[in-house]
């Protein structure tokens, strides 16, 4: 039996405004029980659990679910941001003769950035008066986040929690923080240490309605991340050509409205947390690719995740934090934690990452190119430079030309790619690479982010100590040297190279990453296409991570064989953005550019209706010729920021392509 596993999240329903998110079971009650795994419902505020139980009863009968909805354009008080969810619930135990199912509870959950508010309304088309009660029994549990992730139970000592009441009101405190309960009208009763029962007596007439409200508001103590001050984000989505897009765009929008944080040490740059639950905060890659995809509809989320991030670029050599100077960060916490379905921990502030770096460094060269303003990008110049150092200087560890990375201390990331699972890096027979290991796409990142970031230092008259554009040349000669491979699948880049300097030969997503670099010529681009459009990548639904003929694939596999919604988005845009390049100089190109990226933008608007246009971080790479809709990934996070942010992606490739308005 596996002792810590993943409690799993698909059938929860979910309603997320940064820092707090709640989620339950879509009847609407957050229920401490679960199957094997754990539960993962509560509200959360950023790292904690703060309550684990939220379960609602009339006269001491449980109700039944009957449907959940999300509202649109919901707002807390003094019209902050929020995001509401409707439940409607049957209390049949105490109903009328008859199927017609005549007393119903409607539960409106709205999320705030401060707390949760619940409003409870029991209507009746009953021909009778009826006295009752309506009661929420109530845990606080504090449990850490990592914790309830690995599946463990970490549940309080009984002297950890206390409870200071307030009249209607009632303050628990616990290891974390605190939790205000306020039950207008209702009285509160204490069980034991953590568990408290809200009950309101009610009165309810034939035709008519009952509502009232219990609010939630938690505070953390040594918080990292807060919530942002500006108003919630808006999109016109009225002209997109596709309805399935539209709907994407919107439900996106929404999403990553909920996901903005700041942080309270460099307040007034927002950023999207990487996604709920586990990843409600900064993360140095995926923050930024999300930022990336948005930068034209959000262009301030941009700046703030480039300001925020250079505020906390390494300034020195530290192998427990795999901090180096010049480096950016992979993701901020509390307090250290402790990844416990894979045995390690990482630091609060932990700098494990490949690719960050140069992902910054593009999209700052991107925001520069869209218009964003040159104090800006001047203020950033000194960060820049340090970041291209340490490509230079840090990131080819053995001096071999390419970047490569290795977890020195045995208790971090042992992958430090976008694919960061321990199974993700595999040779065609299916077993694991050595490291250390140089990933296919980071190359590419890097030479595109040495070329782009000379540019943007010669555009401001800044000299440099290293010639960006020399090194980068030399990492592209070695890349075509080294990287490709040719078997019965094609010819294509492998997805990197292992300790030995040996091809990691499995066909991958990762080589769709790199089309648009410029680290590979017209054939090779063309060859790459033909490689992703390949019936063993191309499930249909969107881009397997992992072909289905190599070694240890499983459709279910976190990064062997799902399919991920911004791996197959940051596909799409590089090829519309190589059709682009190409367009004059080999039309052919261009145009297998432009065939394949259409293809795989239908594939993603043809799954996206089945997960009510949230399309979640992860779903099976089975073939949508033999499933009539996508499997669920039953532990993928959602909304998740970047495959929330792939709809503002497509439409980048859309208008790329002369698809879009």
């Amino acid at each position: 039996m596996v002792e810590h596993i993943q409690p799993l999240l698909h059938d929860l329903a979910v309603t997320i405004q940064a820092p707090v998110q709640a989620w339950s079971s879509r009847g609407g009650d957050i229920s401490p029980r679960a199957t094997y795994g754990g539960s993962a419902q509560g509200v959360y505020l950023a790292d904690a659990r703060v309550i684990s139980r939220l379960e609602a009863t009339v006269g001491g009968h449980s109700l039944e679910g009957l449907s959940h909805h999300q509202n649109r354009d919901a707002t807390g008080p003094g019209g902050t941001p929020a995001q509401s969810t409707t439940f409607t619930s049957l209390a049949r135990a105490l109903d009328g003769p008859g199927a017609d199912p005549t007393l119903t509870l409607t539960r409106t959950r709205t999320v705030t950035s401060t707390g949760v508010r619940e409003s409870f309304t029991l209507a009746s088309a009953c021909d009778f008066s009826l006295d009752t009660t309506l009661d929420v029994d109530l845990d606080c549990d504090f449990t850490r986040m990592d914790v309830i992730k690995g599946g463990a139970s970490d549940a309080p000592l009984a002297g950890s929690v206390s409870a200071t009441p307030e009249g209607a009101a009632l303050t628990v405190t616990g290891p974390s923080g605190s939790v205000r309960v306020l039950a207008q009208g209702g009285t509160l009763a204490s069980g034991t240490p953590g568990a408290y029962r809200v009950t309101w007596p009610v009165t309810v007439e034939p035709g008519a309605a009952v509502t009232v409200t219990l609010d939630i508001e938690p505070t953390e103590t040594g918080a990292v991340v807060c919530s942002p001050t500006a108003p919630a984000l808006t999109y016109d989505a009225t002209q997109l050509p596709d309805d399935r897009l539209r709907r994407f765009v919107e439900q996106s929008t929404a999403d990553l409205s909920g996901l903005r944080l700041d942080t309270p040490s460099t307040p007034g740059h927002p950023f999207f947390a990487a996604g709920a639950p586990w990843f409600f905060t900064l993360f140095g890659r995926d923050s930024l690719i999300a930022a990336r995809f948005a930068l034209r509809a959000f262009p301030e989320i941009a700046r703030g995740t480039l300001a925020t991030l250079a505020a906390r670029q390494g300034t020195r050599l530290d192998p427990e934090t795999a901090e180096a100077p010049g480096k950016i960060l992979h993701e901020i916490r509390a307090q250290s934690i402790a990844v416990l379905e894979e045995g390690f921990s990482l630091p609060p502030v932990y700098y494990g990452t490949i690719d960050a770096t140069p992902l910054w460094v593009l999209l700052l060269a991107d925001a520069h190119a869209a218009g964003q303003d040159e104090a800006t990008t001047r203020s950033l110049l000194p960060h820049l430079q340090r970041a291209l150092d340490w490509m230079v200087e840090y990131g080819d560890s053995d001096g071999d030309g390419l970047l490569e990375y290795i977890d020195e201390t045995g208790s971090g990331l042992a992958n430090q790619g976008w694919k960061d699972s321990g199974d993700s890096v595999r040779h065609r027979d299916g077993s694991l690479a050595e490291g250390p290991i140089a990933l296919v796409e980071v190359q590419a990142y890097a030479y595109e982010a040495a070329l782009r970031g000379a540019d943007l230092l010669d555009e401001f008259g800044i000299a440099s100590a290293h010639d960006y554009r020399a090194w980068a040349a030399t990492l592209k000669a070695r890349f075509n040297a080294s990287f490709w491979v040719e078997n019965e699948l094609g010819r294509y880049p492998a997805i990197a190279l292992d300790a030995h300097k040996v091809r990691v030969e499995s066909l991958t997503s990762n080589i769709g990453h790199i089309v648009a670099s410029g680290i590979v010529d017209a054939a090779g681009v063309s060859d790459i296409c033909a490689a992703l459009a390949h019936p063993s990548m191309d499930s249909g639904f969107g881009l397997r991570t992992l072909s289905s003929e190599n070694g240890g694939y499983w459709p279910l596999r976190y990064h062997a064989g799902a399919v991920w919604t911004h791996d197959t988005a940051f596909v799409i845009v590089q090829l519309a953005r190589a059709a682009e390049q190409w367009r004059e100089s080999d039309a052919a190109v261009a145009r297998t550019c432009a065939t394949t990226a259409r293809g795989f933008i239908e594939g993603l608007l043809a799954a996206a209706p089945h997960f009510g246009y949230r399309l979640p971080e992860l779903f099976g790479g089975q073939a949508a010729s033999e499933v009539a809709a996508p499997v669920p990934y039953p532990a993928s996070c959602w909304p998740q920021a970047w495959a929330a942010a792939s709809a503002f992606a497509l439409v980048e490739a859309l208008g790329r392509l002369g698809d879009a308005p």
